[in-house]
């Protein structure tokens, strides 16, 4: 759900109890979304999001808005991602008031790449000046749940600031061996929760 011009912003819209899925192919180039919210003070609530092999749900800052309750696998498809907040467009960086809540994010027979991705550079090679000036900010992600045995990296932040994360749990199974991207950089090995505090406050 887009955000609107500049003139005529969406508000105030609601995405409640949906079934959506499967959603693209698992090969490149052929992904599809399932939910990608950037209208502000909006509810995005109870949705069942299956096998969407670009990102499940993608917030775009949509500033003051609730996600909450959702429900995100793999099944049969893998994902690059359950919930993204890594977006500096539209609202440069600004996602204060947003909310993440209580969604459960399983990789239940195919692989989720990142479970929670917060920050551009959990998502995109950028070096630090760059990052610098694309930081996103004010959202909070809390009580969120993960499960499954093919979830590669869980919660991880990198790229932003005036950001909380509290409450969250791992029940998930972390796999998958580090590769060499972004410059040369090799990636640290799958786990539950990670953070870049360079660019993490």
């Amino acid at each position: 759900m887009a955000e609107g011009d500049p003139v005529h912003r969406c508000s105030a819209a609601l995405i409640e109890n949906n079934n959506i899925g499967p959603a693209g192919e698992d090969v490149e180039g052929a992904q599809a979304g399932g939910i990608a919210m950037a209208c502000s003070n909006s509810v995005v609530r109870k949705n069942n999001i299956t096998d969407a092999t670009s990102v499940g749900l993608s917030v775009f800052g949509a500033p003051g808005s609730t996600v909450e309750k959702n429900l995100i696998v793999t099944h049969n498809r893998a994902a690059h991602g359950g919930i993204t907040m890594v977006d500096y467009a539209p609202y440069n960086g600004n996602f204060s008031g947003t909310i993440v809540q209580g969604n459960v994010i399983s990789a239940e027979n195919a692989t989720m790449h990142v479970a929670v991705a917060m920050g551009p550079r959990v998502w995109m090679c950028m070096d630090d000046m760059r990052l610098f000036h694309q930081l996103v900010w004010g959202g909070t992600v809390r009580n969120n749940i993960l499960k499954g045995n093919q979830m590669r990296y869980g919660f991880a932040i990198d790229g932003v600031r005036n950001w909380t994360v509290l409450g969250n749990v791992d029940e998930a199974l972390h796999h998958g061996e580090p590769i060499s991207t972004c410059g040369g950089a090799v990636t640290s090995a799958p786990e539950g929760f990670q953070i870049d505090r360079t660019f993490a406050t």
